[in-house]
């Protein structure tokens, strides 16, 4: 199985949600060599719905499991990526019916969002309700 990185590189400047300035990624050093230090060291402050992400069910229901109970085994494995770029708001059941997506399938959907890494797009394509 080959193994693809695309996660969003973490940097100060990145895309974040509404374009926040209070939600962008914060680099501190904390240790340095010009500080009479012997050694460099830097904090990463950021929060946890930054760049690319897994959101634990607590994210959206109530009661629902914190991302601890998520083990590493259910995030790698086979994926279909599902090409949607040509949607224009919202992916429906209808823009999934034509994939035959089966119980168990681990779906990776490319966006017109999927190509944006510079600033929040205000009408991104999200996932519809039903």
């Amino acid at each position: 199985m080959n193994i693809y990185d695309i996660s969003m590189e973490i940097h100060p400047t990145m895309q974040v949600w509404k374009n926040r300035e209070d939600r962008k990624p914060k680099l501190t050093i904390t240790r340095d060599y010009q500080q009479g230090d012997d050694g460099r060291e830097t904090r990463l402050s950021l929060d946890m719905h930054t760049g690319t992400h897994v959101d634990a069910p607590l994210h959206f229901v109530r009661d629902g499991k914190t991302i601890q109970h998520t083990t590493l085994e259910q995030l790698v494995r086979p994926v279909r990526v599902i090409d949607l770029c040509g949607v224009k708001d919202r992916i429906t059941a209808e823009n999934l019916k034509e994939f035959a997506i089966g119980t168990g399938d681990f779906l990776l959907f490319k966006t017109r969002n999927s190509d944006r890494e510079d600033d929040f797009d205000f009408d991104f394509v999200f996932l519809d309700g039903e």
